[in-house]
C-alpha cells in the first residue's frame, strides 16, 4: 500500500518532445518529493536513441498496441486450449470407459481422478512453493455438503458417459440451465426476463428429443437417469452452496480447497465403487497388471484439473461472456466429435435434439448476459460446468483483482490520456504488494515496534519433510542394492566408478535437498508505516552502487531514473555509477572511453531534464587508494553532480591496475576508497540494468531494524537483505524461456527456506548491505571470478545473518541468446570452482602459489579465526561467569570521516559535521547474538550444506 501522495502541477520546458509546454501532474509522497520527482527524460530520448516517454509520441502507442496485442493472443491461446481440453476429455473418457481398454468402472475411475489430482496438486506447490493450509472444523459441515454432491455430480456424470453417447449425455448436461433457473425461483425467489425463460423450452425438449432418437446401443435408461442425477447435484451445488464454496476458497486459497475437496470427495467415491461391486471386480480387467494401461487411466484422469486450470486461464486473459461462448463450442464439438469417432447412429430425433439443445443453450446464454449487470453480484450460477465452479470469483463474473479484463474496463472508463498522467502515482505506488503466506498488504496488521511478520506453512513443511526422509532412507538402500552385484554387471573399471558416481550424487542430492527443511514466509512493514513513527529525519543515508563496464548506456538510464524517483529522502540518498570502462590503459596512462564520456553524457542530461534548467552542480575531484591500494593502482576520478532537490550522483572510474580483481575490485574501490564516510551506514548494489521499484527501500530497509529504547536502529545482526532476480525481457520459466534464464526455483524458493537459517545466498544485484557488516568481511572476496556468493558465505560464517525478501523490487535483462548464456554459465561454474581451490584444503595440491595467496587472503583467514575463537570464547567465560569476551580483531577497512575534496572551490559541499550522526546510529548492540549465530551448529550446517550445492552444481548448470 503506497503513501498519500501529494500532486504538483508543473509545467514542462517549451521545446521538450512532443508534449512541449503541457501541464502534467507528478506524485510526489512526502514533503520530499518535490521537483526532483519530475518523471519525463524527454529530450534525453533523442540522444539515447530511445522513444519519446510522452503520452501523445508514438513510442507509448506502439508500447500500447503491442501489450494489446499480446492480451488478444493470450485470450484467443487460453480460449482454444480450454476447447481442446474440454472436448478430449469427454472423448478420451468415453474411449477409456466403454471403448479398446475395456474400464468398465466409471465411479471408481472418479476416485482415480481424485487421487491424481492430489498428486500433482502437491507437486505443483512443492515446485512452486506454494502453501497449503489445514481443513478448519468451522468448515466440516460446508465441505461435507460440498464433497458429497461433487462426489455424486462426478460418479454419476462418468456412469452416463459409459453408457450413453456422448450426443445424448452433452444434450442432457446442457439442461443444467433449467435446473439452476428451477432452483433459484422456488427456493430464491428470483425472477428473470422473458428471453431467459422462453430460452429454457428448448432446453428441455432438447434431450427428450435426442433421447427418443437414439438407437438401442447408444441409450440405456439407467444412463440417462444417472446423467439427470449429475444434472441436479451440479445446480445444487451452484445455487445453494456458490456463496459457502467461495467463502471455503478465500478462507483456504484455490490450490488448498481444491487439495482438501479432492480428498474429501475421494471419502464419498471409494465406498460407493466398494458399494456397487467396482473394486471387488477391478481384478477381472484384462489389463489390470499392465503398467502402461494404468499410466493411460491416471493421464485421462488428470484432464479434468487440467480443464479447470483453462478455465482460469480464459477467465484471466478474458471475461466470463468469452467462457460461456467457449462452452457452446465445446459441447458443439464434443457431439461432433463423439458421432466421429465412436460411429454415432444418426437418427432424425438425434440430430434434431442435439440442435434444438445446443441453440437453446446458446440462446439462454445471450439471455442471461444481457440482463446481468457489467459485474455480477447476486451469486448466479452462470457458467455449466461443474470444474469451473472452483475457479470463478465470488461475484461469479471472473474478473479477479488485477485482472487484465478489469484493467481494460478501467482504461474504457478514464480514457488513456487520464490512465497515463494518473498512472504515474497508480502504476508505481497503487499496486499493492501481496505477501505470501500473509495475503495483501492491506490486510497485514503490524504491531507497535514490529517491522516484520513471519509464519511457516506447516502442511508444506511436514510434506517436504517427509520427502526429505524418504529420499535418504530409499537413497542408502539403492546404494545398497547397485553395491552388490556393480563389479559383475560392469566390470572392474567401470563398477566401482559408477558407484563412486552414483554415492557422489547421493550426497549431493542429499546436501541440497536438506535447504528445504524449513520455509519461513515473511510480510515487512514498509518503513513509512512502521509504529512508532519513524521520523523521515531519522533516516539513515542510503548509497546506491550502479556497476558497469562497457554496456551500452541506454541500459542505465531506466535504472538512474528510478533511482532519481526513489520514494526516500533525495538529501538523503545518493547514486554512484561505479563505470569500470570509463578508462581505456594506453602506453601506461589513462584515457577516457567513448562509453565513459557517453555515460558522463548521459547523467548530465538526465539530471539536467530533471533539474529543469535551475541548475546543477558538477565538478570533479581525486578519490586516493589508501585504504585499498589494490583496487586502483593510481586512484579514481570522481564526476559529481549535486542539486538541491535531487539525490547526489556520482560517476566513480578507478584507475586499473594490470590485475584489476574484477567485479570484485570495483565495488572495493567504491565502498572502501572513495564512499569511506561513517555517515554512509547502507549501501545498495545493482546492475546497470536491473531497474529497482520506489519502493525498494521502502520493503529493504527495516528487516535491518529493531525498536529497542524507544528508537528505531540497527539490529547489528542482520547484515545483508537479498531480493528475488526479475526480468523484463524473459516472462517465466517456459516456452518463452528456453535456456532457465529465469531459474525461479533457486532465486525465489530455495531463498525462502533458506531465510530461516539467515543464510541466504547473495547474487550480485538487488541487495541492500549494512556497512559494518562489509567492513566485517573485508569486503568482497578476491582470487574468484564470481565474487558475490563468496562474500555472502563470509558474511555469514561470520555471524551476520542474510535475509530474504520476498518480493520484486528491481527487474533487468538476461542474456537473449545462447552465446551469451553460456559465456555467463561458464564464468559462474569458473568462479566456483575456483572457490572451492581457494578454500578447499586440498587446492594447494594442483594450484600455484599466486592462486592460493590473493589479496587479503591470509589477512581474511586470520581475521575469520580470530573472530570464531572470541564467538567460543564468549560462551566459555558466560559460562564461567567472567564477563565479556574479547572485542573482535579490528581492521583497517574502518570508515573515517571523509573530507571535502574541493573545499574552496565547493565551500556549500563541505559534508565534514554537515549533517551530524543521528540517534539511528547507535554502538554495536548485536556482537553477542552473531556470536552465537557462529557456534550454533544447525546455521553452520545448513551454510555449509547450501554453499557446498552451490559450488559444485553450478558447473552442471
Amino acid at each position: 500500500a503506497s503513501r498519500p501522495a501529494k500532486w504538483i502541477d508543473l509545467s514542462l520546458p517549451a521545446g521538450r518532445g512532443a508534449g512541449a509546454g503541457a501541464s502534467r501532474r507528478v506524485a510526489a509522497s512526502g514533503d520530499f518529493r518535490q521537483a526532483g520527482a519530475m518523471a519525463s527524460m524527454c529530450g534525453l530520448g533523442e540522444m539515447l536513441g530511445a522513444a519519446s516517454c510522452l503520452p501523445g509520441s508514438k513510442s507509448v502507442k506502439g508500447n500500447a498496441g503491442s501489450v494489446a496485442k499480446k492480451e488478444k493472443d493470450a485470450a484467443s491461446q487460453a480460449i482454444s486450449f480450454l476447447i481442446v481440453i474440454a472436448v478430449a476429455r469427454t472423448l478420451v473418457t468415453k474411449w477409456l470407459l466403454s471403448g479398446d481398454r475395456e474400464f468398465s468402472y466409471p465411479v471408481f475411475y472418479s476416485a482415480v481422478s481424485c487421487i491424481a489430482t492430489v498428486a500433482a496438486i502437491i507437486v505443483i506447490c512443492i515446485l512452486g512453493g506454494f502453501d497449503l493450509h489445514m481443513l478448519q472444523k468451522r468448515h466440516l459441515a460446508s465441505f461435507t455438503w460440498v464433497a458429497v454432491l461433487t462426489a455424486l455430480d462426478m460418479g454419476a456424470t462418468n456412469i452416463a458417459v459409459e453408457s450413453i453417447s456422448v450426443a445424448l449425455q452433452q444434450t442432457i448436461k446442457a439442461s443444467l440451465p433449467v435446473m439452476v433457473v428451477l432452483l433459484e425461483m422456488t427456493t430464491m425467489g428470483k425472477r428473470y426476463s422473458k428471453y431467459v425463460y422462453l430460452s429454457l423450452i428448448p432446453l428441455t425438449v432438447g434431450p427428450i428429443l435426442a433421447a427418443a432418437g437414439s438407437s438401442g446401443v447408444d441409450f440405456d435408461l439407467g444412463g440417462a437417469l444417472w446423467m439427470v442425477v449429475a444434472v441436479i447435484a451440479s445446480a445444487v451445488k451452484s445455487v445453494k452452496l456458490h456463496s459457502s464454496i467461495h467463502t471455503l476458497r478465500d478462507d483456504m486459497g484455490k490450490l488448498s480447497f481444491l487439495l482438501w475437496l479432492e480428498l474429501s470427495t475421494l471419502v464419498v467415491l471409494l465406498p460407493w465403487s466398494l458399494i456397487n461391486g467396482e473394486i471387488s471386480s477391478l481384478q477381472n480387467w484384462p489389463y489390470i497388471d499392465s503398467v502402461s494401461n494404468w499410466t493411460i487411466v491416471v493421464a485421462v484422469s488428470l484432464l479434468g484439473g487440467l480443464r479447470a486450470f483453462a478455465t482460469t486461464q480464459v477467465l484471466r486473459y478474458s471475461d466470463p461472456i468469452s467462457l460461456a461462448s467457449a462452452n457452446v463450442i465445446v459441447q458443439m464439438s464434443t457431439i461432433v466429435g463423439s458421432i466421429i469417432m465412436f460411429h454415432t447412429e444418426m437418427t432424425t430425433f438425434l440430430i434434431l435434439g442435439t440442435v434444438v439443445s445446443l441453440g437453446g443453450f446458446a440462446a439462454f446464454t445471450i439471455a442471461k448476459i444481457s440482463s446481468m449487470p457489467r459485474h455480477v453480484t447476486d451469486g448466479t450460477a452462470l457458467i455449466v460446468d461443474p470444474d469451473e465452479a472452483t475457479v470463478m470469483d465470488e461475484e461469479g463474473d471472473g474478473y479477479g483483482a488485477g485482472s487484465l479484463a478489469e484493467g481494460k474496463a478501467l482504461v474504457d472508463k478514464l480514457g488513456s490520456k487520464e490512465m497515463y498522467l494518473g498512472g504515474f502515482a497508480a502504476k508505481e505506488y497503487g499496486v499493492e504488494r501481496f505477501w505470501s503466506g500473509f495475503g495483501p498488504a492491506s490486510e497485514i496488521t503490524f504491531a507497535e515496534g514490529e517491522a516484520t511478520k513471519e509464519s511457516r506453512p506447516r502442511m508444506y513443511t511436514t510434506i517436504i519433510r517427509i520427502l526429505i526422509i524418504f529420499h535418504g532412507i530409499s537413497g542408502i538402500m539403492y546404494l545398497m542394492w547397485i553395491s552388490q552385484n556393480v563389479t559383475g554387471a560392469l566390470g572392474d573399471v567401470v563398477g566401482p566408478m559408477f558407484l563412486i558416481a552414483e554415492f557422489a550424487s547421493f550426497i549431493m542430492r542429499l546436501t541440497c535437498f536438506t535447504q528445504y527443511w524449513t520455509k519461513v514466509n515473511k510480510a515487512v512493514c514498509p518503513l513509512h508505516e512502521l509504529s512508532p513513527e519513524f521520523p523521515e529525519a531519522e533516516w539513515p543515508m542510503v548509497q546506491f552502487c550502479v556497476t558497469h563496464y562497457k554496456e551500452p548506456v541506454g541500459e542505465t538510464y531506466p535504472t538512474l531514473k528510478n533511482l532519481l524517483e526513489m520514494d526516500y529522502p533525495p538529501e538523503k540518498l545518493e547514486i554512484n555509477i561505479l563505470d569500470d570502462g570509463y578508462f581505456d590503459r594506453r602506453e601506461g596512462s589513462w584515457v577516457p572511453s567513448e562509453s565513459g564520456r557517453d555515460m558522463t553524457t548521459m547523467v548530465r542530461t538526465a539530471l539536467e531534464s530533471y533539474a529543469r534548467g535551475s541548475g546543477i552542480s558538477e565538478f570533479t575531484w581525486e578519490a586516493e587508494n589508501t585504504v585499498r591500494p589494490e583496487t586502483a593502482e593510481a586512484g579514481s576520478l570522481v564526476i559529481e553532480f549535486k542539486h538541491q532537490f535531487l539525490p547526489t550522483v556520482r560517476q566513480i572510474a578507478r584507475r586499473r591496475g594490470a590485475v584489476s580483481h574484477f567485479k570484485g575490485g570495483n565495488l572495493n574501490n567504491a565502498i572502501f576508497n572513495v564512499l569511506n564516510d561513517e555517515r554512509f551506514q547502507f549501501f545498495a548494489f545493482l546492475d546497470c540494468d536491473m531497474v529497482p521499484t520506489h519502493d525498494f527501500l521502502q520493503l529493504s530497509l527495516p528487516l535491518f531494524l529493531e525498536y529497542k529504547d524507544e528508537q528505531w536502529q540497527p539490529d547489528w545482526v542482520t547484515g545483508m537483505s537479498q531480493a528475488p532476480q526479475k526480468f523484463s525481457n524473459v516472462a517465466s520459466n517456459g516456452t518463452d524461456d528456453p535456456l532457465a534464464q529465469v531459474q525461479d526455483f533457486y532465486w525465489r524458493r530455495t531463498m525462502m527456506h533458506l531465510d530461516k537459517w539467515g543464510a541466504v545466498h547473495y547474487y550480485g544485484t538487488n541487495v541492500l548491505f549494512f556497512r559494518p557488516a562489509l567492513e566485517d568481511t573485508l569486503g568482497w572476496q578476491y582470487g574468484v571470478l564470481s565474487e558475490d556468493t563468496p562474500t555472502g558465505s563470509n558474511l555469514v560464517e561470520l555471524g551476520w545473518k542474510a535475509v530474504y525478501l520476498d518480493q520484486d523490487i528491481a527487474a533487468g535483462l538476461c542474456k537473449d541468446n545462447v552465446e551469451e548464456t553460456l559465456i555467463q554459465r561458464k564464468r559462474w561454474a569458473m568462479g566456483n570452482v575456483m572457490w572451492e581451490l581457494l578454500t578447499s584444503p586440498f587446492g594447494r595440491f594442483i594450484t600455484t602459489e599466486e592462486f592460493q595467496n590473493p589479496p587479503f587472503w591470509d589477512r581474511q583467514c586470520e581475521h575469520y579465526a580470530q573472530a570464531k575463537a572470541n564467538a567460543w570464547a564468549a560462551c566459555d567465560e558466560d559460562a564461567d561467569g567472567n564477563g565479556p569476551a574479547a572485542e573482535t580483531m579490528g581492521n583497517t577497512t574502518r570508515s573515517v570521516p571523509r573530507q571535502n575534496p574541493n573545499p574552496d572551490d565547493n565551500p556549500e559541499m563541505n559534508i565534514e559535521g554537515a549533517t551530524p550522526l543521528s540517534n539511528f546510529f547507535v554502538p554495536d548492540t548485536g556482537l553477542e547474538k552473531r556470536q552465537e549465530r557462529m557456534r550454533n551448529h544447525l546455521v553452520s550446517t545448513m551454510r555449509i550444506f547450501s554453499y557446498a550445492h552451490v559450488k559444485h552444481s553450478n558447473q552442471v548448470a
